[in-house]
């Protein structure tokens, strides 16, 4: 690591990389299980000076009699500890799995990536400022050193699976790195990336908004050298990204910018799961194994196109017309349309009615709620065949008309449209879930309707420019309870330097009927006791509680 050059770009930067080392490989254990072979090892990765990395890799088989396989290298999100259960599923599929651990020494493991005192700030818990910004030279930086291991990683499939084909699935900031990987690494055969796109200098600063980052050298020379999204133009392989429209972490809006920078002759597939937080549905699931079969063992499913998505304005009125390829084999389509809320993980997501469809073509209408804002929208298609894709997000500038105002957040009338699983701190390992674990609506009494989930639910309805509270603003609901439970109310309120909550607590008790509840917004206080002053910045209201409780017509009145 002697170029010091001040601005790496993704071709100098990785131009001098020696990828040729013997690996050294030492396995440590093997056990064969429910039709599986799991070996730890170690090998060794980049020389540092006189010295070299010793990577510690879990790498699974199947136990088929077979000597070699199509592989995948997994990256997880760095800080994530190795999981059988999501490789698991990957060999379950006949993939050869190789994972390694980029975070380096950790407390309570007895296994781990022995970085050399030159890159110690490769380690997760040294890193301070060699991670999302580059001090000196983006050869010196926890994401250089940690993509460099991925690519001796790459070597061991190599010698393990000889002649087979090798895939890269990448996840949260493991994505970021995988976007690297497909750029500068030829060896990939396609890629899989979920949720990170680049803009980690950006975090925060929403593509939309008037803000803007403060910018330095250090930033600049992380974006031109390390950033995922500097990657994107020369991506090589087949690329299919999944990322969810709500993550706080992930930015769905510049994830797209990132996407648009994919060259036009490299496939690239994307699907976005609405309403989703820091997980994914199983039309991404589908899609991702659709994919892999597709590029590691040759099979077709067909080729379609992502779907383009026009909006017009017409006075009180907008239009989103949907052109799409493969007619005769679509299952469903759906637009979703948000008014105003700049924030993508703060946006309610509501779905657009039908009026009107030819062949290859359909038009979806909205009444437009508010004045001079922006709306954003976007569609999934979803196949037959069991792929799932979408548009990019769309922006239109709307102005010139009355302001619809409206009360209601949420109607189970309208399904789960307008509300969602709040999925902060459940415990799932996966990156992949089954919507119906998370969330139901299911029948109450006198056959309606009402929304539930285990985790809890929230609503982004209140971000948008038609909801407007006040000091004498009331919410009512109807809850429906068959045993006892007490049901906590937050407001979340987006402030500067984060978020504020405000909360309001009740029993409910056991009936066979709905319940209508009406709580003061006066009444929400701060864990300081505090009561709301100000009510711009709210934008959300989230449901939890004690017991198994359903949630119909949130009003504000």
């Amino acid at each position: 690591m002697d170029n010091k050059s001040k601005f790496l770009t993704p071709i100098s930067l990785w131009k001098a990389f020696d990828g040729s080392l013997p690996l050294k490989t030492t396995k440590i254990s093997e056990v064969r299980f429910d039709n599986a072979v799991y070996g730890e090892y170690y090998f060794s990765a980049q020389s540092t000076g006189g010295d070299r990395v010793r990577v510690f890799g879990l790498y699974v088989a199947p136990d088929d009699g077979q000597d070699v396989h199509n592989s995948i290298l997994y990256v997880p999100d760095v800080t994530e500890k190795i999981s059988y259960d999501i490789i698991n599923e990957y060999v379950a599929l006949g993939y050869a799995v190789l994972t390694v651990d980029l975070y380096g020494k950790r407390e309570g493991a007895d296994n781990y990536t022995a970085y050399p005192e030159e890159v110690a700030f490769a380690n997760y818990e040294r890193r301070d400022k060699y991670i999302n910004t580059v001090p000196e030279s983006a050869d010196m930086s926890c994401e250089y050193v940690w993509v460099s291991v991925l690519r001796y990683g790459i070597n061991f499939l190599e010698q393990n699976n000889s002649g087979k084909k090798i895939g890269v699935v990448g996840v949260k900031d493991g994505a970021n790195l995988a976007w690297q990987l497909a750029a500068v690494d030829q060896r990939v055969a396609c890629s899989v990336i979920m949720f990170g796109a680049g803009w980690s200098a950006y975090k925060g600063v929403f593509k939309y908004s008037d803000d803007d980052i403060v910018m330095d050298e250090a930033k600049r020379r992380y974006i031109a050298g390390l950033d995922a999204h500097a990657y994107a133009p020369y991506v090589k392989c087949p690329l299919l990204f999944l990322t969810s429209t709500n993550s706080g972490e992930y930015d769905f809006d510049r994830a797209c910018d990132t996407l648009a920078r994919v060259p036009a002759d490299v496939e690239c597939r994307f699907n976005f799961a609405p309403g989703f937080g820091e997980f994914l549905d199983e039309n991404c699931r589908n899609d991702m194994r659709l994919f892999l079969r597709k590029h590691l063992f040759g099979e077709s499913f067909g080729d379609l196109e992502s779907p383009e998505l026009e909006l017009q304005q017409s006075g009180k009125y907008l239009t989103a017309t949907v052109s799409f390829g493969g007619d005769d084999n679509v299952s469903e389509i759906k637009t979703y349309i948000n008014s105003g809320v700049v924030n993508p993980a703060h946006r309610n997501w509501d779905v657009c009615e039908r009026v009107s469809e030819e062949k290859g073509k359909r038009t979806y209408g909205h009444i437009l709620s508010v004045n001079d804002t922006n709306v954003y929208a976007f569609c999934v298609v979803k196949y037959k065949n069991g792929w799932t894709v979408s548009s990019k997000v769309q922006l239109i500038h709307v102005d010139g008309i009355t302001p619809k105002m409206s009360n209601l957040i949420y109607s189970g009338k309208n399904g789960l449209d307008g509300i969602t699983f709040y999925s902060d701190g459940a415990d799932v390992t996966d990156v992949f879930v089954n919507k119906d674990d998370f969330i139901v609506l299911e029948d109450c009494a006198d056959g309606i309707k009402g929304a539930y989930s285990k985790y809890g639910l929230i609503t982004y309805k209140f971000g948008e420019s038609s909801q407007f509270l006040n000091e004498d603003s009331m919410l009512k609901f109807d809850v429906f309870s068959a045993g006892f439970s007490v049901i906590r109310l937050t407001l979340m309120q987006e402030k500067q330097g984060g978020v504020k909550e405000y909360g309001f607590a009740f029993e409910v008790r056991s009936g066979k009927i709905w319940q209508n509840k009406v709580v003061k917004i006066v009444d929400f206080k701060s864990q300081d006791g505090m009561s709301l002053k100000k009510y711009g910045g709210i934008y959300a209201l989230r449901i939890e509680g004690d017991g198994k409780f359903f949630i119909n017509n949130i009003l504000v009145i």
